[in-house]
């Protein structure tokens, strides 16, 4: 998921390569529902475990927010005082919003991609409030999602709510993981689980791929499209074994914060040079060529940073340390 995020964003803004992007849409509700499960496992109702968790996540989560905006704001006045581009200018907000945007990502985040840490802040101070109602289990989680597919689709991307499918079903997994299991070992045991699932995944993507690339974004198929992401995931994980080599997944897993934070600098620096250095590239082969320079440079430059332990771990949000 961590490579198509990357790709996500080498390709969202050319318009012959829409379907890609359409497919690509997989990746957000994915870490959305890993996000919600990570939080509740270990949860229970409690001002103390509330507490403790808001304490982890300012660590985890607002300091390299933090630092990631502020990078990014240095970068582009060095960019743009020392290599000026006058339609650039008007990209730059004045001093008390570029204070704000770096603290809070209000108005708006200087990082991209950091909106989704942004509304993963708003999301831990609206946790318990969700872990309540699916306490109760499934029928108070399914109308929670039936609500959304109302209402939520409407809200903006960028938006916790029109997330909330799947922060309720990564909240489920966690409170629930019993069942969840136990309901994965009964599809297992089925003979023809595996090639069942998978044709009709492909089927599914198939037939995103023919009928969004120009759906509108409130589009009820585009939404339900991509909130069940996360289902066809557990599915497909859970019934095929070893799906990347494990020796990928084990150079990448541990990187996968510092990628989500970083790899808009590295698309942009790797573009801007084979723009100008090779121009004549095709569009399909141009951005599968920024995708992997960026991608190989992100993981090489996580890798040489991960030795510098003290900035590693504020990088990373002290993961893994």
């Amino acid at each position: 998921m961590t490579g198509i995020i990357v790709l996500l964003h080498t390709v969202f803004d050319e318009p012959r390569l829409r379907g890609v992007y359409v497919l690509c849409q997989v990746a957000v509700p994915v870490f959305f529902t890993i996000s919600a499960y990570l939080y509740f496992q270990r949860w229970e109702l409690s001002w103390k475990c509330y507490r403790q968790k808001i304490q982890r996540r300012l660590k985890s989560l607002w300091l390299p927010f933090v630092l990631f905006n502020a990078l990014i704001v240095v970068y582009y006045y060095v960019k743009l005082y020392l290599l000026p581009i006058p339609s650039e200018r008007q990209l730059l907000l004045g001093g008390l919003e570029t204070l704000c945007s770096c603290l809070f990502g209000v108005p708006q985040v200087m990082n991209g991609p950091l909106w989704f840490v942004r509304e993963l802040m708003v999301f831990i101070l609206l946790a318990p409030l969700l872990g309540w109602v699916v306490l109760w289990g499934w029928r108070s989680t399914l109308v929670i999602v039936l609500a959304s597919f109302v209402a939520c689709r409407f809200a903006s991307y960028f938006s916790l709510f029109y997330w909330l499918p799947c922060l309720a079903f990564g909240c489920y997994c966690a409170l629930h993981e019993e069942s969840i299991i136990g309901l994965l070992d009964r599809i297992r045991k089925w003979t023809y689980s595996k090639p069942t699932v998978i044709v009709c995944f492909l089927c599914f993507i198939a037939v995103a791929y023919s009928c969004l690339q120009e759906a509108e974004d409130s589009s009820l198929f585009y939404y339900a499209f991509r909130m069940s992401a996360p289902v066809w995931t557990v599915l497909i994980y859970s019934l095929c074994d070893n799906l990347l080599p494990r020796w990928l997944v084990g150079q990448v897993a541990p990187l996968t914060f510092f990628i989500f934070c970083s790899h808009t600098f590295f698309i942009n620096i790797v573009s801007t040079l084979l723009s100008r250095f090779l121009p004549m590239l095709p569009c399909g082969l141009s951005h599968l060529v920024v995708f992997a320079v960026s991608f190989t440079l992100v993981v090489l430059m996580g890798k040489v940073l991960s030795h510098i332990r003290p900035l590693w771990l504020l990088l990373s949000g002290f993961r893994g340390k």
